[in-house]
């Protein structure tokens, strides 16, 4: 029997919600960079240290913290330009938290400085951001509206940037409100729009978007080059700025699965672990849970496709505390899966007892 198991990531708006463990030596790595600029004196030497360490450090514990020492060294040395810029990450901090509010508090300091950086861009791409955290929260017309508010004034403002994260944003409240044909539409029209000025993470972005809504509709031909075009230009910004690749860990992950998703509809099984395997390579301690969890899954979709049902049945027991703890929703379909599984090895009274534990605990 063929099993489908949910693929978290699928369609995210924006990013995966941040659970991550620390590394043990988190805090002490964070304190020891942030002692040296402290004993910097106040200086543009000192904003160009912590802007390059914000620029490497763009994901949990150390984003947080290390844009708030950026923000709070411009506006001490009254530095408009690195006030910007530490508005802007600490807007994308929130963005990865899918705050509105907070977010919106940022973007509103984003847009005062419009007039001295020169440029919308900044603004812009984090005014979009507050559509995608609306649409997280299911307020779907309120998150149409900010992005098509922030289309038409990237629009009017040339800013590419700013007109490809709304529709980026966009699209991600049509899929959510069950409109794919709208939310593809608005894809392909954002790809169309790419420019050299085009920022990397932007172009990932729809290029992973567009590969999803082709690979749900089971159409791999059409996701195919969307999805090598993905994989291109995350090897190519790896490749540039190595120093930043833990910055892409999440979506080389989500390239990397969806890969193994590919190849299995293809029968490839060979192919398609060989890209598991890459994406458990990726697995340190800074990648975000639903992404370290959708791994899990797709080795669970090979283990049935292959009919390894002990491994498969070990490693729902492996995941299965996590996703309790954290995703609840997806407990349910796991603890079935697992029952499934038990049925197809043949062992139905394991079955019986799996099914028996899922309901005990929806009538606790």
């Amino acid at each position: 029997m063929k099993h489908t198991i949910i693929i978290l990531l699928c369609f995210l708006c924006g990013h995966a919600y941040t659970l991550q463990a620390e590394d043990a030596n988190a805090q002490q790595y964070q304190d020891s960079i942030l002692k040296v600029a402290q004993a910097m004196p106040s200086t543009s030497d000192k904003l160009e240290y912590l802007r390059d360490i914000v620029y490497k450090h763009q994901y949990a514990p150390y984003n947080k913290p290390f844009s708030t020492a950026l923000y709070q060294e411009a506006c001490a040395q009254k530095n408009v330009p690195y006030e910007n810029l530490g508005a802007y990450y600490l807007a994308a901090c929130y963005d990865k938290l899918h705050e509105p509010d907070t977010l919106a508090y940022w973007v509103d300091k984003l847009k005062s400085y419009v007039t001295e950086v020169g440029t919308y861009d900044y603004y812009l791409e984090q005014k979009a951001a507050i559509s995608r955290a609306l649409a997280s929260k299911r307020q779907i017309e309120k998150a149409i509206y900010v992005a098509k508010e922030t289309l038409q004034e990237s629009l009017e403002h040339h800013s590419n940037n700013g007109e490809i994260a709304a529709y980026n944003s966009l699209a991600c409240a049509y899929n959510v409100s069950s409109r794919g044909d709208e939310a593809l539409k608005i894809l392909l029209k954002a790809y169309q729009n790419f420019t050299p000025q085009t920022k990397p993470f932007l172009r990932i972005d729809i290029l992973s978007r567009i590969a999803q809504v082709y690979g749900n509709a089971g159409q791999d031909s059409l996701k195919r080059p969307y999805l090598a075009q993905m994989d291109e230009t995350l090897r190519d910004v790896v490749s540039c700025e190595p120093e930043t690749r833990k910055n892409w860990s999440n979506l080389r992950i989500d390239c990397e699965v969806k890969h193994v998703l590919h190849f299995m509809n293809r029968g490839k099984m060979v192919e398609a672990q060989e890209h598991i395997d890459k994406a458990k390579a990726l697995l340190e301690d800074h990648v975000d849970p639903v992404f370290w969890l959708n791994v899990q899954l797709v080795q669970l979709q090979y283990y049935s496709r292959t009919k390894e049902y002990d491994k498969s049945i070990a490693l729902i027991d492996e995941v299965t505390p996590i996703v309790l703890n954290h995703y609840v929703s997806t407990f349910a379909t796991l603890i079935n899966y697992k029952a499934s599984t038990q049925i197809d090895k043949g062992d139905v009274d394991g079955a019986i007892e799996t099914r028996r534990y899922l309901l005990s605990l929806i009538h606790i």
